[in-house]
């Protein structure tokens, strides 16, 4: 194992104490090995391949925070599994990144599930009190009811509200449902927080044309690729959004999709690969690092629950994390 013990020099981000590089020590212990990186497309197999963990693949750092995606959730774009929330979540903000766009909101899916479908009580915690709508032009989000994902686009240019279904071509009482419930969103803010932002706007029932999902797993996949081209097109509506349903074309969709996760990460000796962190959190003290000797990911001693005792035995020794 490769580590770095806490100096009075104060660092986020994992140092080695040798100079030599990470693939010159690894060529030096096995000539046969390097570290030149598989294609993306090989990492996202050999990730899904793993044992379910709680493990970090992705940390996204954007204007407002970071964000993290763990390997358990990151599994479920492998095929024909239904997927995780939070991964829908991730990469609706990474494509928002790429694509440098500022002028639309990201509602993640709890908030979203709370204004169209809480109750008045679990409303009243979800208000987004630090969130200025007259600083974007469109919000968008998707929500999970019985098993199935929906997307839901706000766009004050056109003052419409969408909501795509990936099995229907247009649920006409889910739009006016989404009407009614952001009018008393905006309502309800102004009311509590004394905030005007969109409280003016009389929302219409917008349409946009879409493809439909052919199996029973792939409305995740086909949410994610409503956004996308939502969010490339802003602030043009587009007229019609055609996503391929058959059985190859969704999966060359995940792996596209995982691979665009992946792309868009900090580099992995950047974080540790356990809470996705540079620094420890709460704990004050500089953080020790141990570094895996097969792959280039870091971890915190403390996150990995090791002893000082079994840290200072494994220094010497030829350590693999959890991925390897």
């Amino acid at each position: 194992m490769e580590a770095n013990a806490a100096s009075s020099v104060e660092r986020t981000v994992p140092i080695r104490t040798q100079t030599e590089t990470d693939e010159q020590k690894l060529r030096g212990r096995n000539p046969q090995r390097s570290l030149l990186p598989k294609t993306q497309t090989e990492q996202v197999k050999i990730l899904w391949k793993k044992q379910p963990s709680e493990g970090v693949v992705s940390v996204l750092n954007t204007k407002k925070d970071t964000s993290v995606l763990r390997l358990r959730e990151f599994q479920t774009l492998s095929k024909s599994e239904w997927l995780m929330g939070e991964t829908i979540d991730y990469y609706i903000q990474v494509i928002m990144k790429q694509c440098s766009q500022d002028n639309i909101l990201y509602i993640n899916h709890y908030t979203m599930h709370v204004i169209l479908n809480g109750s008045p009580e679990q409303k009243s915690g979800f208000t987004m009190r630090g969130t200025d709508f007259n600083k974007v032009q469109g919000a968008i989000g998707f929500v999970n009811e019985r098993q199935h994902w929906k997307l839901v686009y706000l766009h004050t240019i056109s003052k419409k509200i969408f909501t795509l279904d990936p099995l229907v071509l247009m649920d006409v009482d889910m739009v006016q449902r989404a009407i009614d419930a952001f009018s008393r969103f905006f309502k309800m803010r102004r009311n509590r927080l004394g905030k005007q932002e969109w409280t003016d706007i009389k929302w219409m029932p917008g349409a946009i044309q879409h493809s439909t999902q052919k199996d029973g797993s792939s409305c995740g996949v086909f949410v994610m690729q409503m956004a996308r081209h939502i969010i490339e097109d802003f602030p043009q509506v587009p007229d019609k959004i055609s996503i391929k349903g058959t059985y190859s074309a969704v999966q060359a969709y995940r792996i596209e999709m995982a691979c665009k996760i992946l792309d868009a990460s900090e580099p992995l000796n950047q974080f540790c690969s356990y809470c996705g962190m540079t620094k420890l959190g709460k704990f004050k003290e500089e953080p020790e690092w141990m570094g895996c000797d097969e792959c280039v990911r870091w971890y915190h001693r403390k996150c990995t629950k090791m002893s000082q005792k079994e840290y200072q035995m494994c220094i010497e020794k030829h350590w693999k994390c959890e991925y390897c």
